[in-house]
């Protein structure tokens, strides 16, 4: 069972169990270097960003700006897609059940959202506030280190 730290966000997707690739010994590689293939195109990462709100960067409350539960932090994965975004948005949707990421320590967290956010795609986690050097696995990909 999924243990997800948030109440609600414009983008919830829950999912289940989820699948880690079987490359999971592999070496992931930079996010730089990477490129995400699904079943509609590929997706390079244009950045990544850890904050304790989301969307991150944000400053209030309310539904526009929404705090990570204690014990919790917010990690964004920003995405280009190789065809137009906002097609990609609606179908990146239908692939999110099959994405994670994985601290240094163990920890594995599925997504809580993803989408379209200021014309710019993404996925997000809440992952425990002691992860650090994530590592993202998105189907058959190979796994990709995300450097945070």
């Amino acid at each position: 069972m999924m243990n997800t730290p948030w109440l609600c966000c414009t983008f919830v997707i829950v999912v289940g169990a989820g699948l880690l690739h079987a490359q999971t010994g592999a070496t992931p590689k930079p996010w730089k270097d990477a490129s995400i293939a699904t079943a509609f195109g590929s997706f390079t990462i244009e950045g990544v960003d850890v904050g304790d709100k989301f969307p991150p960067g944000c400053r209030g409350s309310g539904n526009d700006c929404r705090p990570a539960n204690a014990g919790y932090k917010v990690l964004v994965v920003w995405l280009k897609a190789a065809t137009d975004a906002a097609d990609a948005s609606g179908k990146l949707m239908d692939v999110l059940g099959k994405v994670a990421v994985k601290s240094d320590d163990g920890a594995r967290t599925e997504n809580f959202s993803g989408g379209m956010m200021n014309a710019k795609l993404f996925v997000a986690f809440t992952p425990p506030v002691a992860g650090k050097n994530f590592v993202l696995y998105w189907g058959e990909n190979a796994p990709i280190s995300l450097g945070k």
